[in-house]
């Protein structure tokens, strides 16, 4: 789950791959850096 979160990967594509049922449990091993390269983390970014 942590490659997957890596990877830019959405949640219910990586739940689904994994087999797991609990946002909360896949939200646990996701790391922040999942997030940093992610189009919603460059919104605030100044063009």
């Amino acid at each position: 789950m942590t490659e997957a979160g890596r990877q830019n990967m959405s949640l219910p594509e990586t739940m689904a791959m994994t087999g797991h049922h609990s946002v909360a449990i896949v939200m646990g091993y996701f790391r922040a850096e999942s997030a940093l390269g992610s189009k919603v983390s460059q919104m605030l970014d100044e063009p």
